[in-house]
């Protein structure tokens, strides 16, 4: 690898960390609507499938350009 490779590393785990905490963001609002907005009672299940996507929703905050 060059040095400007190496240079071009940090963005790229940046631009990545943030594209998954919105995504992560976004699917956990899908789910909150579904809940709040439409009144579906979420299962056991599901609440326990949200915690890695909150934890990757979390990453918007570390991840700064």
């Amino acid at each position: 690898m060059t040095t400007a490779s190496f240079r071009l590393l940090p963005l790229a785990r940046q631009g990545l960390a943030l594209a998954l905490g919105v995504i992560s963001a976004v699917l956990l609002a899908g789910g909150w609507w579904f809940e709040l907005g439409l009144g579906l009672k979420p299962c056991k299940l599901c609440l326990i499938g949200r915690q890695p996507h909150y934890a990757g929703s979390l990453s918007l905050l570390v991840a700064r350009p």
